[in-house]
């Protein structure tokens, strides 16, 4: 995984293969995206979005895990828009992005254009409200101060659609900077009692509970313990019981093993 992000996604399509699948399986309704019978296709397609976009999210461009659950597809077009769903399986309406920003992000409209049923799918800059990772570069839009503050820049447009992405996945609320710190701190760590240490000592302020569901969510041999261990864990680091800490957390993940 790397730590290098894209500045814009060069223009993609289906193979020859892949879009006769959707021809034979998609019948234009938004509620399709998850038929079992494309399940394969999107498992590919999410595989391939992450490497294209070097394991970063679309939107805030923090990394993203590989791991199923901690990145999700996103439709830039919301397919559940009315007149929007033939875009349900339109490759270059398709991007990664964290749990976090495709939950914030929604159905919300990114669209500056009327598209009737017979126009194909808008790729002109000036056709959105919103960066289209397709269609605008992300430099000309963002500069991010210090890995986690989003500013607007460029010209009146530029600043409009950037703002539009900082406003509506909340790229600039603190709870989110600050869980989006310590999500990316955790994971990053060497081990799991490394992540629990410097998580904890750059975030003593944050809630027991909000510390152990990041945890849990950020390492995947976390995950396999209950919140009430991992909050036990973290009440052994803040009463200073660091080798108790360690301790307790090998023998409890040896236990799940």
């Amino acid at each position: 995984m790397t730590n290098e992000t894209f500045d814009v996604l060069l223009p993609e399509s289906w193979s020859e293969e892949d879009q006769k699948t959707i021809d034979k399986y998609f019948k234009g309704k938004h509620t399709e995206w998850n038929k079992k019978t494309l399940a394969a296709l999107r498992k590919k397609l999410r595989k391939d979005l992450l490497e294209l976009q070097n394991f970063t999210c679309a939107y805030c461009r923090r990394l993203i895990s590989e791991d199923i659950g901690r990145n999700e597809i996103d439709h830039v077009v919301a397919k559940a828009i009315e007149g929007m769903a033939r875009f349900t399986y339109e490759r270059m309406n398709l991007v990664a992005a964290c749990k976090r920003c495709n939950k914030n992000k929604g159905d919300h409209p990114v669209l500056q254009i009327a598209v009737t049923g017979s126009c194909p799918y808008p790729l002109k800059s000036s056709d959105y409200l919103w960066v289209h990772p397709y269609v605008h570069r992300y430099s000309e839009h963002f500069i991010i101060h210090e890995d986690y503050l989003f500013e607007a820049i460029g010209d009146r447009q530029n600043k409009r659609r950037a703002q539009a992405v900082i406003d509506q996945c909340k790229l600039m609320d603190l709870s989110t900077v600050e869980k989006r710190r310590l999500y990316e701190t955790a994971s990053q760590a060497e081990e799991a009692h490394a992540a629990i240490f410097s998580a904890i000592g750059q975030f003593p302020k944050m809630a027991g509970e909000e510390l152990a569901r990041i945890l849990r969510e950020s390492r995947p041999e976390l995950s396999i313990l209950s919140e009430r261990k991992i909050l036990d864990l973290i009440e052994a680091f803040r009463t200073f019981a660091l080798s108790a800490l360690e301790s307790a957390l090998k023998a409890s993940l040896m236990a799940e093993n």
